[in-house]
C-alpha cells in the first residue's frame, strides 16, 4: 500500500511542478474566490491556514484577505512529530523559514491557541478524491493533528470544524488507496469550483 501511495504522490508532484508560477498565481486566485464563498468560510471565527511552498495552492493572499475580514488565523508550526498551531497577525513581519522550508512564526511571534477554537481547517494535499481521500507528503503530520482529540471532538459535533482541502484540479484522482487513519476532508475547492465529499465518515 505505501510503495502504491508513494507512485501517486510522484505522478500527481510532477503534474503540479509543471504548471508555471503564472499558472499557480491565477488558479489560486479563483480558488480563493471559491474558498471565500463557502458559508463554512464565512460563518468561521477562527480559520487555520497553512502556508503554501513550491507548487502548493498560494495561501498568502488568501491569508491577508482573511485577516481584512477580521478571521481569527491559525497556522501550523511543526513541534516535534506533530502539529500545534500559533495565531499570525502580520505576515511579512511575523514569519521566518521553519522545518522543511516552510514559513513559521518567528519564536516572538508565537501565540498558542487551543485547537478547540478554529471553526475551518484549510487542508494541503498532494492529490484528493472526490469522496474527500487525501494523500500529503508521506510524513502524516496533518492525519496525526485531524485525529487529535480537540479537533474530532469539535468535527463530530454538527461538523462545526470544517476540514476544507485546496487543490488545483489536475490534483483530484479516481480515487486514492486509503488506510485506517487517513483523515478525509469535507469539501474540495478547485479553481473550477467545490467538490463536496459526501463520504466522509
Amino acid at each position: 500500500m505505501e510503495e502504491k501511495k508513494r507512485k501517486i504522490r510522484q505522478e500527481f508532484l510532477k503534474k503540479r511542478n509543471n504548471l508555471s508560477r503564472d499558472e499557480i498565481k491565477s488558479k489560486s486566485e479563483k480558488i480563493e474566490k471559491e474558498l471565500f464563498s463557502l458559508p463554512e468560510f464565512q460563518r468561521a471565527k477562527t480559520v487555520m491556514f497553512y502556508v503554501s511552498f513550491r507548487s502548493e495552492v498560494e495561501t498568502e493572499k488568501m491569508t491577508r484577505n482573511a485577516l481584512k475580514l477580521k478571521k481569527k488565523i491559525v497556522i501550523p508550526v511543526v513541534h516535534g512529530e506533530k502539529i500545534v498551531v500559533s495565531e499570525i497577525k502580520n505576515l511579512k513581519k511575523e514569519l521566518t523559514k521553519g522545518s522543511f522550508g516552510i514559513k513559521e512564526p518567528k519564536k516572538e511571534f508565537r501565540r498558542r491557541v487551543n485547537q478547540k477554537e478554529i471553526d475551518l481547517v484549510v487542508v494541503p494535499g498532494v492529490v484528493f478524491d472526490k469522496r474527500g481521500g487525501r494523500l500529503g507528503y508521506g510524513r502524516g503530520y496533518y492525519d496525526r493533528f485531524l485525529r487529535s482529540k480537540s479537533i474530532r471532538s469539535r468535527m463530530s459535533r454538527s461538523r462545526q470544524c470544517a476540514l476544507i482541502g485546496l487543490a488545483f484540479d489536475l490534483q483530484i484522482a479516481r480515487k486514492i488507496p486509503l488506510v485506517k487513519g487517513d483523515m478525509k476532508v469535507d469539501k474540495i475547492v478547485t479553481e473550477s469550483g467545490i467538490v463536496d465529499c459526501k463520504d466522509r465518515p
